[in-house]
């Protein structure tokens, strides 16, 4: 399913690129760039915890890209790519539920205690980048500025917890004798070192983020050049997939914190530094210049 989504949106990127070609671009030299980027910085899965602190992560971005200029000015470009974000939350809490105790007849309230608990989120995913570019020429010492927007969808290959450090203690308080109970494993009361916990998390399967970017552009030779600066990214769908348990379940199911009752939403929010070498596309793919696609 995920392949026949990467097809379907790859033919997408492609022709939202050729709408916008007029028939004339082509006969202007040095129309067609191969765009190879490399950037990283915050790359952050964003959300709120209800009673734990988050904490921004970063990563990494890669993207090959075919840009068309239209004209001296504005630009189209679409491509494929790769991006990895993360995030961290930390919890010092105490959760409650009320329970019953069948073997002795009597009710308890049966607590989850969270000790300097941390737990990293990581997320893999493929990227296709679809925009447009817009060109000031001669900003800086005779350099050109892009200022560059554009959707990116996203499919997420991988999504992973782990705790690193902390504890969690599962006990349970029984009003009737004003006693609580931990350490007790028959009765499922014990302590987990959070370091030994880590598993899949479980988030929707396609994103789409709002883009943009301020490239500064420098012609290296005829059939190349290359470009720096910031770029952000924003996504306003909710990646996340909250469930209405604890981070920790009865029967020592554990839940990460973004399938959790402690996260409502989650969004995928980037800034930070990208660099990338353009190179002359029908050069580099020894296609004649008298080729039309």
């Amino acid at each position: 399913m995920k392949r026949q989504t990467i097809i379907q949106l790859t033919l997408l990127a492609g022709l939202i690129v050729g709408s916008f070609i007029p028939s004339n671009a082509q006969k202007k030299g040095n129309n067609e760039w191969l765009v190879v980027e490399l950037g990283g910085g915050l790359q952050n899965i964003q959300f709120a915890p209800k009673d734990g602190e988050h904490t921004v992560g970063v990563g990494a971005t890669f993207a090959a890209k075919y840009l068309r200029h239209l004209n001296n000015q504005w630009s189209v470009s679409g491509g494929f790519g790769f991006a990895n974000y993360s995030s961290k939350a930390e919890f010092n809490m105490l959760e409650t539920t009320q329970e019953f105790d069948n073997e002795n007849n009597r009710p308890y309230e049966l607590r989850t205690e969270y000790i300097n608990f941390v737990e990293k989120q990581k997320m893999f995913q493929i990227e296709i980048p679809v925009g447009a570019t817009f060109r000031i020429e001669n900003i800086l010492s005779n350099n050109d500025l892009y200022l560059g927007m554009g959707l990116r969808f996203g499919i997420p290959v991988s999504s992973r917890y782990k705790l690193k450090s902390g504890q969690y203690k599962v006990s349970g308080y029984y009003p009737s004798l004003d006693v609580q109970f931990e350490d007790m494993e028959e009765h499922d009361f014990y302590t987990v070192e959070a370091e030994k916990q880590k598993g899949k998390t479980n988030i929707a399967g396609f994103n789409m983020s709002i883009y943009g970017e301020a490239l500064l552009h420098k012609s290296l030779s005829k059939t190349m050049s290359a470009y720096a600066g910031p770029y952000f990214s924003y996504c306003p769908l909710n990646i996340a997939k909250p469930a209405d348990a604890p981070i920790v379940d009865t029967g020592r199911q554990y839940n990460s914190s973004l399938n959790s009752n402690q996260v409502d939403k989650a969004h995928l929010v980037t800034i930070g530094l990208k660099a990338a070498v353009l190179l002359d596309f029908r050069k580099t793919f020894h296609i004649s210049s008298s080729a039309k696609f």
